[in-house]
């Protein structure tokens, strides 16, 4: 898996700028602390198109973090 690095960007649309806040707020809320990692992921989720709900969120962060090692 190719690792992905979050970099500031003026072409993110409302959008997708909408998906990664509901990422980081659900990630918070099941007590989860954001480290650039969990940033990456939320990147890396929103980049590929991957949708699902809260449980395959999680399954596919494990799976991510799996990949990454």
């Amino acid at each position: 898996m190719k690792k992905t690095t979050v970099q500031s960007d003026w072409r993110h649309t409302d959008e997708e700028l909408d998906k990664r806040k509901y990422l980081l707020t659900f990630f918070i809320k099941n007590g989860f602390t954001i480290s650039s990692s969990l940033y990456e992921f939320c990147d890396y989720y929103i980049s590929q198109g991957i949708t699902g709900d809260e449980e395959g969120i999680i399954k596919e962060f494990k799976r991510y973090k799996e990949l990454s090692l």
